[in-house]
């Protein structure tokens, strides 16, 4: 059953760790480029008052990517073996349904526009460092580049940043290459700690003043 229809969006890995953030509870999974799952069982403190056979109902739902919108979908294929409890089953679904249709809506309206190079002449600049320990950055794989998602605290980017805010690597920055190849993650899984590593950055935020 459709729920609710929202502006077209791509499937992407920052829809998808937004949606995980705002619904912990959830198992959230992309299927493929055109579908993501969400599933959570029933809440134990719902269960816990309830028969055993409620134990196995589940609330799952389904949103799909078309052209020219992105539909939420309600999947519905849970058998109830309770009938004593389905009333109270039926409207828990429907309390976990509102809070998965507000917190897609709460995406919409929060999610940042995307920064697209072309618009605007971003600033590019190359930077080499020693690879120790985890980079600390969240990233999405697009075409011919990396977006930067988050700066991890407390791994390297957090400290290299502070140190060198004039070639920093942050939110909404953009790699286009790793030692001189276009990036992906199977390339930046393959960095050793020791090895000199290359990137070069794309970002049209303001140049930082160097550290005093």
């Amino acid at each position: 059953a459709e729920l609710a229809t929202y502006p077209a969006m791509e499937s992407s890995y920052e829809l998808l760790e937004m949606l995980r953030c705002q619904l912990p509870d959830y198992e959230i999974c992309k299927v493929s480029d055109t579908k993501m799952t969400l599933l959570a069982g029933a809440p134990l403190d719902f269960v816990m008052y309830h028969c055993k056979f409620c134990c196995g109902v589940y609330f799952a739902f389904h949103l799909i990517f078309q052209p020219d919108s992105t539909i939420l979908q309600d999947h519905i294929d849970t058998k109830y073996d309770c009938k004593v409890h389905e009333r109270e089953c039926n409207e828990q679904r429907e309390r976990v349904k509102a809070k998965v249709k507000s917190a897609f809506a709460l995406h919409l309206r929060e999610a940042p526009h995307p920064m697209t190079i072309g618009k605007s002449p971003p600033l590019t600049y190359e930077i080499s460092f020693t690879k120790d320990g985890a980079l600390g950055l969240a990233l999405n794989e697009e075409p011919g580049r990396m977006k930067v998602l988050k700066v991890k605290p407390q791994e390297f980017f957090e400290n290299f940043n502070r140190l060198h805010p004039q070639s920093a690597v942050n939110e909404g920055d953009y790699l286009l290459e790793v030692q001189g190849e276009t990036p992906s993650f199977d390339q930046i899984q393959r960095l050793q700690d020791g090895d000199k590593v290359r990137l070069k950055i794309a970002t049209l935020r303001a140049p930082q003043p160097p550290n005093q």
